[in-house]
């Protein structure tokens, strides 16, 4: 799915999402973090995109006994916000407690004026989801993975 930046547009695709992943995965609970995943993630490419699109995408794979459900979105974005990104991915792969770490980067954002960092965190706090990014030329593509044992497609 591409579309134009819009914040609206978020809380629509989170709950399409929501209602997908209930059908598919049978679960309250993992479909609740793969919407929240979903927001986050848009929320973050809506909110530094440079250009006109944003994509997402949703799969879900049966693989080894489980399903494995990947979001995955995609825009364009300034360096600086890349490098910002990287960093605060590198900070969470550091920490030995991601909650500590999600409480004093809640206290640090009271203080910053633009962006608080607070989505990929709260992903990697509160979810069982893996986040990974990488990056082509000023593309930013950021992969959420969640493994849901003994899953199979409904």
């Amino acid at each position: 799915m591409t579309f134009e930046p819009s914040g609206h547009l978020i809380s629509v695709v989170r709950r399409f999402v929501r209602a997908m992943c209930e059908q598919i995965l049978g679960s309250g609970e993992f479909s609740s973090q793969v919407a929240l995943v979903t927001h986050e993630l848009l929320e973050n490419a809506v909110r530094y995109c440079r250009d006109e699109q944003t994509s997402i995408a949703l799969a879900v794979r049966e693989q080894g006994g489980a399903l494995e459900v990947e979001v995955k979105t995609e825009n364009q974005a300034r360096d600086e916000d890349i490098a910002r990104a990287r960093g605060l991915l590198d900070r969470i792969a550091e920490a030995d407690d991601l909650f500590e770490l999600y409480q004093s980067m809640i206290l640090e954002a009271a203080d910053r004026v633009r962006g608080s960092g607070l989505g990929l965190i709260r992903i990697c706090a509160e979810t069982e989801l893996t986040l990974e990014m990488t990056t082509r030329a000023e593309t930013i593509v950021m992969l959420a993975r969640l493994r849901v044992p003994g899953g199979q497609k409904q």
